[in-house]
């Protein structure tokens, strides 16, 4: 993944000796604007997560430099060593390095916590080595000030609708005649772990009933991670399920995800715990009803677009870590949605499609990120 965003007019770029030097006296020229540190490679959470926040902070203005965590270069000078904010968007542990690699007055790490927990270790650590913290959601604003209280303060900044994924017509149309036709239901679910907090194995034990009738015909494709493809296909064999692919992928790029939307009726997402949940906005940017949770970081998007609503219960133990929770879910609540999907299908593609538009311009990134960074630095 290639961040194309220039470095503004004004930016100094130090070399790394100066840099140093500076770190040492305290004396670093101050620069305008906000370095990012974050994932350059692939297409991962952080690596998308890192892409939205340069584009945004471009976008408004706030561009200072960035350093790529996962690709860091010691002989590189990286612009943005005196910005006197630095925000992290890559793995935690990264924050060290703008501590370490510029004088930052604010360090600020976004965090999305996926459990009412994060590891211990982090709460120690985090006060020491971060000045504030990020979430994507109002649910994880709020699991971050429960934890860490007076201690760290914590800031709402949404993510966003990456420009790539965009509404095909012509695709949107095929899928209608499909339904009409052919009584063809095409159902796109993704998962970026191999825990069951996205309800991945829940929903494969939904579909040994949904998918079971004799008349329609029903297909489900799950985007999993690499090391986990071997378990789910284990876990479709032994329930006997029938049309039903597991595609591997540790990330893909943003046309072929596109297309997985193009080609599905509607998107299944029964999250339990979610920091904030791209997928059902992207599939709503796209034009796709999706079958969802309102909880968590589910809940600042579900009454977008045409969402169908998959029930969730009390807390119950997460396996995010020893100790955690999120609300339970039951693969007869997923069933249950798919039915509600599948029998009202006309009518949530037809307002799926109507509000795709206005998901997508509001849910940009410049539209959320970017007015949130620039209104908090006001």
């Amino acid at each position: 993944m290639k961040l194309n965003v220039a470095v503004p007019p004004g930016v100094k770029v130090l070399s790394p000796e100066q840099v140093d030097a500076g770190i040492r006296t305290g004396r670093v020229p101050r620069e305008p604007g906000v370095r990012l540190y974050g994932h350059k490679l692939g297409y991962t959470s952080f690596s998308q997560v890192t892409r939205g926040f340069a584009l945004a902070l471009g976008d408004v203005g706030l561009f200072g430099g960035f350093v790529p965590l996962d690709f860091f270069d010691e002989e590189v000078a990286y612009p943005g060593s005196g910005c006197d904010v630095s925000v992290n968007t890559g793995m935690p542990s990264g924050v060290a390095r703008a501590k370490l690699l510029g004088v930052h007055k604010e360090r600020w790490l976004m965090l999305a916590p996926n459990s009412d927990r994060i590891p211990g270790r982090m709460v120690e650590w985090m006060p020491e080595l971060t000045t504030a913290l990020l979430s994507p959601s109002r649910w994880g604003v709020q699991v971050l000030r429960d934890i860490f209280g007076s201690k760290l303060p914590v800031h709402l900044v949404p993510h966003g609708v990456h420009s790539e994924y965009q509404m095909v017509p012509v695709s949107r149309e095929e899928r209608r005649r499909e339904y009409e036709e052919d009584r063809l239901f095409r159902v796109l679910h993704m998962t970026s772990t191999n825990s069951e907090r996205k309800g991945t194995k829940k929903l494969l034990r939904a579909w040994r009933r949904f998918g079971a009738g004799v008349f329609d015909e029903k297909r489900l494709t799950v985007v999993c991670r690499r090391e986990g493809y071997a378990e789910l296909k284990e876990c479709v064999s032994e329930l006997g399920l029938r049309n039903v692919t597991i595609m591997p992928s540790d990330g893909a790029p943003y046309a072929f995800v596109n297309r997985l939307y193009g080609e599905a009726h509607v998107v299944c997402q029964p999250s339990r715990g979610e920091g904030f949940g791209l997928i059902p906005l992207e599939a709503k940017a796209c034009g796709l009803p999706v079958v969802m949770t309102d909880c968590t970081g589910h809940r600042d998007h579900f009454d977008l677009g045409a969402s169908v609503l998959v029930e969730t219960g009390d807390p119950a133990p997460s396996e995010d870590m020893e100790g955690a929770t999120t609300p339970s879910l039951s693969a007869d609540a997923i069933y249950e949605a798919l039915c509600v999907a599948r029998e009202n299908y006309p009518s949530l593609d037809a307002r799926a499609r109507r509000t795709a538009p206005a998901v997508h311009r509001a849910h940009s990134w410049t539209n959320t990120t970017g007015r949130a960074m620039k209104e908090l630095l006001r």
